[in-house]
């Protein structure tokens, strides 16, 4: 995982729940000490540094979380790990980069479109014990 955030928290937390093997690249000092505390690996570096990347080995994983978010930071992670056979996830905010990371060959999720859909479910789930204001 590069990056963890809010988000990432809660994807790290499903990965280590279901026996994934896990490494974190984050430049939080207080987020790598946490998790170390925890026994999940987790280096303090810029996960779109190309030496980071080769020191935790991501071409050779099969699924890089990149939760980066400067578009220039996901697109060096992109073009560095293209033709690996990694599989890369990013996080995104806007529809347009979006596209750029799917012709960068990575699988994008934008973040407005999932709060979207957990809002709905949740409402779903809810409307009936909703009661009006006031």
């Amino acid at each position: 995982m590069l990056g963890l955030g809010t988000a990432g928290q809660q994807v790290l937390q499903w990965l280590v729940d279901h026996d994934h093997e896990v490494v974190v690249v984050d430049e939080d000092a207080g987020v790598v000490a946490r998790l170390s505390s925890r026994g999940i690996p987790a280096i303090q570096a810029d996960g779109s540094d190309l030496t980071v990347l080769g020191r935790v080995h991501a071409r050779e994983a099969v699924t890089v979380v990149c939760l980066l978010p400067r578009r220039q930071d996901f697109e060096r992670v992109l073009v560095h790990l293209a033709g690996s056979g990694a599989r890369v996830i990013v996080r995104v905010f806007e529809p347009a980069d979006a596209v750029r990371v799917e012709r960068l060959g990575g699988v994008p999720v934008v973040t407005a479109d999932v709060g979207a859909d957990r809002f709905c479910n949740w409402f779903l789930q809810n409307r009936d014990n909703l009661q009006p204001a006031g």
